[in-house]
């Protein structure tokens, strides 16, 4: 009888877990039915983009210029809490440096995360008012054993128009993780 009650409890809690696994990687991903849920790209995001090199870097105690070398841009990214699958929001380099960015979300499916494609153009009157660049990225796995990971969308991104004797075309990849 102790048995079954230990092999009863055992289910009941290992269903509970995966229950509660599913659930939270679900919500992740954007398919809950809260406003917060439904973009989940909503918040403030510190904005990393990498030059796209094959070179390792070394040992960056010794030499961390060329780990510095490969970042190509830094900003905060302001996604607002749209309700329909539309992205509004802005890439702030510095206080009038301000990129406008507009785009698309695609929500996640069983088989796949939550995907973005953003068109981020200059604002006008602004040092940025020539940078037009096209982002398009996906929320990086919510781990189920993860400790203290954030949310985080990887991606690479374009520069559409040529601008400062840089020739349209470039790519590099980029990270943005989630602030609190």
């Amino acid at each position: 009888m102790r048995n079954s009650i230990r092999i009863a409890i055992w289910f009941t809690l290992l269903f509970a877990a995966t229950t509660g696994f599913f659930l939270r990687a679900g919500s992740a991903r954007g398919n809950g039915n809260s406003a917060a849920s439904n973009n989940p790209f909503a918040g403030s995001w510190t904005y990393r983009s990498f030059r796209n090199t094959p070179d390792p870097v070394g040992d960056v105690g010794k030499d961390p210029s060329k780990l510095v070398a490969m970042l190509f841009a830094e900003a905060k990214w302001v996604i607002q809490n749209t309700a329909d699958n539309s992205l509004k929001g802005e890439l702030q380099f510095g206080p009038d440096d301000i990129m406008d960015l507009t785009g698309v979300i695609a929500p996640a499916t069983s088989t796949s995360p939550a995907r973005v494609h953003i068109n981020g153009k200059g604002r006008a009157g602004t040092s940025t008012e020539h940078l037009f660049y096209d982002y398009d990225g996906s929320l990086a796995l919510t781990w189920p054993n993860g400790v203290n990971q954030r949310a985080a969308i990887v991606g690479s991104v374009i520069r559409v128009r040529p601008h400062d004797n840089s020739p349209a075309g470039y790519v590099a990849s980029f990270i943005a993780v989630k602030q609190d």
